[in-house]
């Protein structure tokens, strides 16, 4: 989980994809750039800006980049991924009234 300097819980996200990423301003908010896939062996284009970013650029916010809060999950049943598990969490801090900036990328 990541928060603004002011406090607010910005992004609930899962993995390796801990980043301070934030755009200039908001003329390059669409960019996109290619980025290689292993798996397919080829390139793939992708936003340069995730919308968490986006997000706190927009709302005059700051990453706070002193920290992040990171716990580990085990026992995660097979068949779901990380969008499910991320997902899963974000629901479960909005059902507790937890405000969330990226609030909709947590929904099912």
């Amino acid at each position: 989980m990541k928060f603004t300097r002011d406090g607010y819980l910005g992004v609930v996200a899962v993995s390796d994809d801990v980043n301070f990423d934030m755009p200039e301003d908001c003329s390059v908010y669409d960019k996109k750039h290619a980025v290689y896939n292993s798996y397919k062996k080829g390139n793939e284009e992708e936003w340069v800006h995730n919308s968490a970013g986006i997000l706190v650029q927009k709302l005059g916010k700051e990453w706070d980049e002193s920290f992040v809060l990171i716990f580990p999950l085990k026992g995660i049943p097979n068949g779901y991924g990380r969008a499910d598990v991320e997902t899963a969490i974000g629901n479960m801090l909005i059902e507790k009234k937890v405000p969330i900036l990226d609030f909709y990328s947590h929904m099912y």
